[in-house]
């Protein structure tokens, strides 16, 4: 968050500047100059949308934290608004800002976006700082992936669609089961890295990408069901 938070207000401001950078002045042009919005066509741009849909991932986090909130009414629509306004501010500010500091073009695949704007600016070290941020994303995103699908896993088994043993729960009622069988994935995965460390990536994107799609359709689902029974008097009515 800090970095991102770091890259607007610098990236703001050398903006509002009006200086170059990398012999390219700043601005909205650089999208049109360079071949609009889809330079290559649309088919990579389709194709890439399983990239996006993978770091927009577990935002559904909202609706599985909700049964742990004592003031659910309260506090779960005010963290669905937080979410929609940290993507907007957040990931799609941060896309716009950088296609108007750079040519598309100036950005590479194996290297950070923040990196190469930093990288132009000259700050030093910039590569290692950036190294340190997204591990820390990394073990981050790690922690919230046991705590979700834990529980995801508990809430399954107890409604019959998971084997019983995972609906255990320990004394500090933690569903343990649940998170060690995520731990057994979680090393299935180091194994690939160690097997296929080229392509596991890309594996590991399809697949989840796949998932996060079909679980979202799942909660569509659910909410037009839910809306019909509110309409039809079956269902008590939500504030949000």
């Amino acid at each position: 968050m800090l970095a991102i938070v770091t890259f607007l207000v610098v990236g703001t401001v050398f903006l509002g500047s009006g200086q170059p950078l990398d012999g390219n002045t700043t601005g909205f042009h650089l999208i049109t100059d360079n071949g609009g919005f889809f330079p290559h066509g649309l088919l990579p741009a389709l194709v890439l949308i399983q990239g996006v849909v993978f770091a927009f991932a577990s935002i559904e986090m909202v609706g599985t934290a909700a049964g742990e909130c004592k003031d659910p009414q309260t506090m779960v629509p005010k963290a669905i608004n937080s979410v929609i306004w940290r993507i907007g501010l957040f990931y799609v500010g941060s896309v716009v800002l950088l296609v108007m500091l750079l040519p598309w073009s100036a950005y590479q695949a194996g290297q950070s976006p923040f990196v190469t704007f930093f990288s132009k600016l000259g700050v030093p070290y910039i590569g290692s700082i950036m190294n340190i941020v997204v591990l820390t994303a990394a073990l981050s995103s790690l922690n919230s992936g046991l705590y979700c699908t834990g529980r995801i896993l508990r809430s399954m088994a107890m409604g019959g669609s998971a084997p019983s043993f995972m609906a255990k729960m320990s004394r500090q009622h933690v569903p343990y089961a649940g998170i060690l069988a995520t731990l057994v994935v979680y090393v299935v995965g180091v194994f690939l890295n160690y097997l296929v460390p080229s392509r596991v990536f890309e594996i590991v994107l399809n697949f989840a990408s796949l998932g996060i799609i079909a679980s979202w359709a799942f909660i569509i689902v659910c909410q037009m069901r839910l809306r019909k029974a509110i309409k039809e008097g079956k269902a008590a009515d939500v504030s949000f």
